[in-house]
């Protein structure tokens, strides 16, 4: 191996150039002896609505839970979902006594909306995920739920774990839907030290419902035993950390973006994502797309360069002949690293060993196809 080694994260990066900061907003939270639903709880909470401009927000545990929590708002019974996705997408479904209706996905790993079917009641709730970081083309989903959303309630649930701060048509990630979800994982765009997730919804309806079901139902009537509810929320050391990090957000997309850009502009030999039109993508992973993924993850491994694949199964379908475009994006994607704190030489060298590196799979297939013929013919 030579030239750089570039690690697909650096958490420990991000600390490093929070460490005053950080330390200190940490340590007064644990000097005041107030640690579970405090001001900085409510003060994040108010800051994430405020910015994504909904009228609720509540923080919750992780974006697993916030997704079994806002099923269970919703008595969801059956529930339209990607076939292509991170496992909780599925494991939640369970979770809130509901049943999962797979839907295929497009290029983009986004649930394809021409495959929705909403004849005789198939599904009384949706929940798509942005993945990677792009935007479903919200207005046509509206146009194909839009009457059966106001006539027959079916709840449009926003999965926005990889997607805060994206746009679509100017519209944030996190206000779209009758309720969106955040995940603050340490990997995330906007990530916490631990767990962390939120609900937002502009329903009063909803948001009692949501916060009573993440908190015990506390102060609310309810029924023991019958009534679904939890113990799911944040620390005050957690929205400490995190209003810190806001602060810091806006900067931090801008250079995902810078990436990205670079990444689209530089790399050749495999597909590249597509941004879906009227959308700011938050670019939470960059994902190419190769026939040879296996073999160029190797060849990446080997030149120092860490990649991950998300995801390398799809949810539901155990013949892939019934999964359509998810089997086909499970067989090829490779993400590569894409974060803030990644130096230009870091983005220069990667971009350039993928093409390499795909060129030269490429010249050895070419190689094996020729020697193969020669071989045939006997010359």
């Amino acid at each position: 191996m030579n030239g750089l080694t570039v690690p697909f994260f650096a958490l420990d990066r991000q600390y490093a150039s929070l460490k005053d900061e950080i330390d200190h907003i940490t340590q007064e939270v644990m000097a005041s002896g107030q640690y579970l639903k405090g001001e900085l709880v409510n003060k994040f909470e108010f800051a994430m609505a405020e910015r994504l401009g909904r009228k609720y927000s509540i923080c919750v545990n992780s974006a697993t839970n916030g997704l079994a929590i806002s099923l269970l708002a919703c008595n969801a019974k059956k529930v339209g979902v990607p076939n292509y996705s991170f496992s909780a997408t599925a494991n939640v479904i369970p979770l809130a006594n509901a049943s999962a209706i797979p839907i295929d996905v497009d290029r983009q790993g986004i649930i394809d909306i021409d495959e929705i079917d909403l004849s005789q009641h198939v599904i009384d709730s949706l929940m798509y995920v942005n993945m990677y970081g792009n935007t479903i083309d919200y207005n046509k989903l509206l146009l194909k739920t839009g009457f059966f959303h106001v006539k027959s309630k079916v709840n449009i649930i926003e999965d926005a774990a990889q997607s805060l701060g994206a746009t679509y048509q100017g519209k944030p990630s996190g206000s779209l839907g009758d309720i969106s979800v955040l995940s603050f994982d340490p990997t995330k765009n906007l990530p916490n030290y631990g767990s962390g997730g939120m609900v937002l919804t502009d329903s009063t309806h909803l948001y009692n419902r949501i916060y009573g079901i993440a908190n015990n139902h506390k102060g609310h009537l309810h029924t023991p035993g019958r009534d679904s509810a939890m113990n799911s929320q944040m620390s005050e050391v957690d929205c400490a950390g995190m209003l810190v990090k806001l602060d810091h957000f806006d900067k931090w997309q801008a250079r995902r973006k810078q990436i990205a850009e670079y990444y689209l502009n530089n790399i050749t030999e495999v597909e590249l994502p597509v941004v879906n039109e009227g959308v700011e993508h938050a670019w939470h992973k960059f994902v190419i797309h190769t026939v040879s993924r296996n073999q160029l993850g190797l060849e990446l491994r080997d030149n120092g360069v860490e990649t991950r694949i998300h995801y390398p199964n799809v949810l539901f379908h155990s013949d892939l002949s019934l999964a359509g475009g998810a089997a086909a994006l499970s067989a090829t994607t490779l993400s590569l690293p894409i974060y803030p704190e990644m130096t230009d030489n870091e983005v220069e060298y990667v971009a350039a060993q993928v093409t390499l590196g795909a060129d030269r799979i490429w010249r050895r297939r070419v190689h094996q196809a020729t020697a193969t013929r020669r071989t045939a013919t006997g010359l």
